[in-house]
């Protein structure tokens, strides 16, 4: 791990925000879902990219990582062409910042369009959820469980993909750069014997 990584300030969460992925908490059902979005087939290479970096980042928490910015989710529209709504659940990961939203899009030729965005979760790196009341807790129990259903009764290919990947290139530090150094490290000693 990097001085810089060292420094970050961590994400505090309680004891009912659990990280694994086969509990009832909150982080496991999003490992879930970003592992469910990297097998979608309409998945682009750059959007795989963006979704791998969001998912090394929650399994990293409470260890934020440094220069991660992922916004990602899903969306399913319904209606037809001239008049249609769209439901998006967004995840944004940062290195300062874990947050959930639902947005909802309108159109109708005539009218035209209409967008609205509903944070149910956010917190920050070195932040608490000290402050989250009963409908707080509820609002995010009933956007897990928006997702699962979106999971459940759609085809992958049914549902909107929505990646936008503002990391850096090096947000994430492969171990095999170590190994590749000492190969070539002992490799350059034996051609030296």
């Amino acid at each position: 791990m990097t001085e810089a990584h060292e420094q970050m300030a961590l994400f505090k969460f309680p004891y009912d925000i659990t990280m694994d992925e086969g509990d009832d908490g909150v982080i496991g059902p999003v490992i879930a879902y970003t592992r469910k979005m990297l097998s979608f087939p309409q998945a682009a290479p750059i959007e795989i990219i963006g979704l791998a970096r969001a998912l090394h980042a929650l399994i990293r928490l409470p260890q934020p990582t440094k220069g991660i910015d992922v916004k990602y989710g899903i969306g399913f529209r319904l209606g037809t062409a001239d008049d249609y709504d769209t439901t998006s659940y967004i995840i944004h990961v940062s290195e300062s910042l874990i947050a959930f939203e639902t947005t909802y899009q309108g159109w109708n030729k005539d009218v035209g369009d209409d967008h609205e965005s509903h944070r149910v979760f956010e917190m920050e790196a070195g932040g608490t959820l000290d402050a989250m009341t009963d409908e707080d807790w509820s609002s995010l129990i009933s956007w897990i469980q928006g997702v699962q259903n979106v999971f459940d009764h759609n085809a992958p290919a049914e549902l909107i993909l929505h990646v936008s990947d503002n990391s850096s290139d090096n947000c994430i530090e492969f171990a095999s750069a170590a190994v590749n150094d000492s190969r070539k490290s002992g490799t350059e000693a034996g051609n030296a014997e």
